[in-house]
């Protein structure tokens, strides 16, 4: 099994100035390689790549993106046999419903609201990063195919494990009011 920091962590991101904060954020929580791409088709052309074939990755998926969207994205990867084991969290700020509904009908593993405002979104991250922590996350090579969760369960049975054991321990304190580890 693989080590939790030799997961690549994937962000389909388009606005340059969210993909820099969540970049930011993560890298305060997890020491896993972050690689950005501004639409849905860069993504999907990567894992198409003969090299990426062996590596476990993780990807944030932004909805509204040019060239390929979101939508299609979780589409396309779901189809394709290597690619449907995938961990895919929706980054994204449309709250709506029917939006949600929709990505966990076309397969993903969770669905996460980007604030417009600064400081919620600062928090969304550091949580995200938070959970990153104690995610695991199936080997890719050995894991069935995912099926589609029923709502309103948006995470996968993923085990929580002390952070000794999971992903790196976070790089700089979390808060002023929460114990050190």
């Amino acid at each position: 099994m693989r080590r939790p920091e030799e997961v690549v962590v994937m962000l389909a991101e388009d606005d340059p100035g969210h993909a820099r904060l969540i970049e930011k954020h993560l890298s305060a929580f997890v020491t896993n390689r972050i690689i950005r791409f501004a639409n849905g088709q860069e993504a999907v052309d990567y894992l198409g790549r003969e090299g990426q074939v062996t590596q476990q990755h993780l990807l944030l998926l932004d909805l509204n993106m040019p060239v390929m969207d979101g939508y299609q994205v979780l589409q396309h990867l779901r189809e394709g046999p290597r690619t449907a084991v995938i961990p895919i969290i929706v980054l994204t700020t449309a709250d709506d419903p029917g939006e949600i509904q929709r990505c966990y009908e076309l397969g993903c593993n969770a669905y996460v609201v980007k604030s417009a405002d600064y400081e919620q979104f600062t928090e969304v991250m550091r949580r995200l990063g938070q959970f990153l922590t104690i995610a695991r996350i199936p080997p890719q090579e050995e894991a069935a195919p995912l099926a589609v969760p029923d709502l309103p369960d948006p995470i996968p049975d993923w085990p929580a494990v002390p952070k000794t054991a999971g992903w790196p321990a976070p790089k700089s304190k979390i808060g002023p009011d929460e114990p050190p580890d």
